[in-house]
């Protein structure tokens, strides 16, 4: 038996429903374009950030391979000069690249972890070509042992070498940040090199010593110049995306039959807060970029970003969605009630003496979010509130009917009081499906829908969908 609650469907006449498709249709092409003027907008300022930091990261970068190493003199300063001059070069080569691929890290964000490996590519054909060819710095190493007769002070400046090249190759490239195995290999060969220095291979080992050094310095220094381009492009993109979220927390929309009639939609309300939760966290996402994390966890927060922009963009989309069909329901509720009073029903009055007529309470009172009530008498004694609010799509409304009279009516005489309703209704040119019992029975009368004031108080939204599923 159903002696509280009754349930429809209710739709829109055909011109009505076109009329509301195309005012969504256009305030969808308003929030398109207003994201792709603050998309270029924001690249703009992004593009300067990152810029600016890339070139602070070169200064850097220059300034440690210039400064050389203190307190040296001699063969040990002629190796620290050749191998800084040769890390300089390596960077001078890989920046080249990165240059001459100036818009690979450009562009769509979802393709910028590809173009980086196609850069990374790029470079490591390039110096390829380079390491086959004889090593300058080991040249000179092997030169300035060849000048040695005494083989013990041979073996000694082999292991002071190495030591040095060891200590210039680690001041100037972050080796055991980029390249931390390589770096621990390095340490144990020299501490075999110090343990047995008397070795008769001790200048084989000692020069192979030096050129794994270097071979290390300049992987690093590849990984290093690549990171900071990954690193700024990354910043960019977290920029731009942040401007544009910024940018956009109320678009604009005009109504397209009235011009003048301009709706100001506050995409985090229609969010319930998730937008605020993008924004939010783009900024903890540049916070954690600017403390330089790893390689891998730069390219996670590029996708990341990605996500965050999709999210952010159909956000806003939806909020303006959300706005007009909020609209909606007034205009259908309205329909709603005139045609129930041109019937002969009447509309309740609050104590305050105003209609009730209202939004139901969700997070808020009176919440724009959640459908839309009416509380309405006949004649004949019937007080019954109307819900119209939206479907699971929330592109189409239902239609709740709440009893609050103690008229003692028999189900039957209450489902034709509600036929009765539905039929006076149909008459404003919407079509209404057969109504029914929800699923628990819907005997039980719930206390915030008997009144315009539980109506309207917030969390009145979720009892309403609990009991009437």
């Amino acid at each position: 038996m159903s002696l509280a609650i009754k349930i429809s469907n209710i739709r829109q006449a055909e011109l009505a429903v076109n009329r509301l498709s195309d005012r969504m249709n256009a305030s969808e092409r308003v929030v398109n374009r207003k994201i792709d003027e603050a998309i270029a907008k924001a690249r703009g300022v992004a593009e300067r950030a990152a810029r600016e930091e890339a070139e602070r990261a070169r200064r850097e970068f220059d300034r440690k391979l210039e400064r050389g190493l203190e307190g040296v003199y001699g063969n040990m300063q002629i190796l620290d000069r050749n191998q800084r001059e040769r890390l300089a070069r390596v960077a001078a080569d890989i920046r080249s690249e990165i240059s001459k691929e100036s818009n690979a890290l450009r562009g769509e964000i979802s393709q910028v972890n590809h173009k980086i490996e196609v850069l990374e590519r790029n470079v490591d054909r390039r110096l390829a070509g380079q390491q086959a060819q004889i090593d300058t710095i080991t040249d000179a190493v092997t030169g300035i042992l060849e000048g040695i007769a005494d083989r013990q002070k041979r073996r000694k400046e082999a292991i002071d070498l190495a030591r040095g090249a060891y200590r210039s190759a680690f001041d100037a490239v972050e080796i055991d940040r980029f390249c931390p195995k390589e770096a621990d290999e390095i340490r144990r060969r020299l501490e075999a090199l110090a343990a047995n220095p008397d070795d008769e291979a001790t200048v084989s080992r000692s020069a192979e010593a030096i050129f794994q050094i270097q071979s290390a310095a300049e992987e690093a220094t590849r990984r290093k110049v690549i990171y900071d381009a990954l690193r700024g492009q990354a910043i960019e993109n977290v920029l731009a995306v942040l401007g544009e979220v910024s940018d956009n927390r109320v678009v604009k929309v005009a109504n397209p039959e009235d011009p003048s009639d301009v709706a100001e939609i506050e995409t985090d309300f229609w969010s319930r807060g998730e937008y605020s939760s993008i924004e939010n966290r783009l900024s903890a996402l540049k916070k954690e970029l600017d403390s330089e994390p790893s390689t891998e966890r730069v390219k996670e927060i590029l996708a990341e970003t990605e996500c965050l922009q999709k999210r952010a963009e159909d956000l806003m989309r939806d909020a303006a969605r959300q706005a007009i069909l909020s609209e909606n329901r007034v205009t259908v509720t309205e329909d709603i009630v005139t045609a129930l009073i041109n019937q002969g029903w009447q509309l309740e009055r609050r104590a305050d003496g105003s209609d009730a007529v209202d939004y139901i309470g969700g997070e808020t009172d009176s919440d724009w979010r959640e459908g839309v009530f009416a509380i309405i008498n006949s004649v004949h004694g019937d007080r019954i509130s109307i819900v119209v609010e939206p479907d699971e799509s929330g592109l189409e409304n239902r239609l709740i009917f709440h009893r609050n009279d103690q008229r003692k009516l028999s189900e039957a005489e209450y489902m034709e009081t509600v036929r009765r309703i539905c039929k006076q209704i149909s008459q404003s040119g919407h079509k209404i499906d057969a109504p029914h019992a929800p699923a628990d029975g819907g005997d039980v009368r719930i206390p915030e829908l008997s009144n315009a004031d539980g109506l309207s108080r917030s969390g009145t939204s979720d009892a309403i969908k609990r009991r009437t599923r």
